[in-house]
């Protein structure tokens, strides 16, 4: 090769080595962030947070409508028997709150605070049709008892079935951890038997002082389950049913942040 021709090649080598230590060294940076990542107390509580959501956000809306007048899930007498979630209205709220008070939505922005309706399926089914006309009490039949306890408050989420293919909430009204509880619903209804018997699961999740918090409206109030989170993120695109999460967390002097987004099952 000529002294030319070397001259000629110099300026591509440079760039090419140049590009190659940029490659090189963005991979060194990626996995010195991913070393960040799994470090930090945060990411295990991280992981936490979206496996705790990934099933009540797969079950979200199941056996509710899309949207519900405020007396769906209301007793007719007394008037304070209304439970918390019947005012919210449908199956995906976010907002802004402040420890979980004060909630404000955000509409399609994003808010610190989730409020999300499912279910819970209890691994039973109906063993007869449940036919009921609207505010009248009948014996249901289950293949097992779907509660180990008797409560009956109509304010409180473990007083509440869901059914999957109907869109009227059941209230338990009577021997409600046996197998044949009394229920009755505000609407008339017709549930074939063979349909699974689910449990209506209401939460508020929100962050309080680095701790996530989660009061699932069953009488048991905020409940701390997840530790080194700094901040939450939610995010819901009705259109396309898309709940976004993310989730901020302390890595030393860094703070990182995940993201995960899920298709609901409204």
């Amino acid at each position: 090769m000529t002294l030319v021709e070397v001259m000629t090649a110099l300026p591509l080598f440079v760039l090419l080595s140049g590009g190659a230590l940029f490659v090189m060294q963005n991979a060194v940076e990626s996995f010195h962030r991913s070393e960040d990542y799994v470090s930090a107390p945060g990411w295990s509580s991280v992981e936490r947070v979206f496996a705790f959501l990934e099933t009540p956000a797969k079950h979200c809306g199941v056996g509710l409508p899309e949207r519900w007048q405020t007396d769906l899930f209301s007793p007719p007498l007394p008037l304070y028997s209304m439970p918390a979630w019947s005012l919210w209205q449908k199956s995906v709220s976010v907002g802004d709150s402040v420890g979980g008070y004060g909630f404000r939505s955000t509409g399609a922005d994003w808010g610190n605070t989730l409020r999300l309706v499912s279910c819970t399926p209890t691994g039973n089914i109906l063993l007869k049709e449940l036919q009921a006309e609207a505010n009248v009490s009948v014996k249901s039949l289950f293949s097992g008892a779907v509660k180990e306890e008797n409560t009956v408050d109509a304010r409180l989420s473990v007083s509440w079935l869901l059914f999957p293919g109907t869109e009227v909430p059941v209230r338990l009204v009577r021997e409600a951890a046996s197998e044949s509880p009394t229920v009755t619903a505000r609407e008339s209804l017709a549930v074939p038997w063979g349909t699974p018997v689910c449990r209506l699961l209401a939460m508020t999740v929100f962050v309080k002082n680095g701790t996530v918090y989660v009061d699932y409206h069953d009488g048991s109030h905020e409940q701390p389950v997840f530790h080194d989170v700094q901040a939450l993120g939610f995010r819901f695109d009705e259109d396309r049913r898309l709940l976004s999460v993310r989730v901020q967390f302390a890595a030393g002097e860094k703070m990182l942040e995940v993201s995960r987004t899920w298709k609901l099952g409204l």
